[in-house]
């Protein structure tokens, strides 16, 4: 099943739409707290608690640029919310190679106190927040995960609230946002 499609209708047709107006247009969604409090992992990359908890994220952020692993379902925090996450597209959707920074940062970034040489890395791109979700069905149903699981090559957003060199400033069940502190 493809959740492409739906998403990005709601962007093109549904314009700047309150979360109420866009959560009846994103007809594939559904609220994943109550599966989540089932112990039931949500069958879709994208929910409406998702959505909502980006957008208290984008207020927190600003225009501040947030460190993601777009296969959590923040690939689409940019189009819905204009949060100004690094991973703006799901890894086979890039154009071209990845970055050195790319890597450094998807790979490296939970280690970030013991490796200050991703500093650099970070303030080149105006890095200043991590941003995680469990993720969840769509396309990745294979590693659907907790919010604390394995992300692949994306292991260096797996970054826990005693994580050293971030501070947690949002929580929601199977979503956090933290501040990046090791960087100065």
């Amino acid at each position: 099943p493809s959740i492409a499609v739906p998403v990005i209708s709601v962007v093109i047709l549904g314009g700047a739409l309150s979360l109420a107006a866009m959560a009846g247009r994103i007809y594939l969604v559904q609220q994943d707290a109550p599966l989540h409090a089932a112990g039931v992992a949500p069958e879709y990359t994208i929910t409406v608690d998702k959505v909502a908890f980006m957008q208290r994220a984008a207020a927190l952020t600003g225009n501040e640029g947030v460190a993601n692993d777009p296969d959590d379902g923040s690939a689409y925090a940019y189009a819905l919310t204009g949060m100004n996450v690094f991973f703006k597209a799901y890894p086979g959707n890039w154009m071209g190679d990845q970055s050195p920074d790319m890597i450094a940062i998807r790979s490296r970034l939970a280690d970030l106190a013991k490796d200050p040489g991703l500093c650099p890395v970070l303030r080149r791109n105006g890095i200043e927040y991590a941003l995680q979700m469990a993720r969840t069905g769509g396309f990745f149903s294979e590693v659907a995960t907790t919010v604390d699981g394995p992300r692949g090559i994306f292991r260096g957003l797996e970054i826990h609230p005693t994580t050293p060199g971030f501070r947690l400033v949002l929580q929601a069940p199977g979503m956090r946002l933290f501040r990046i502190t090791a960087c100065g």
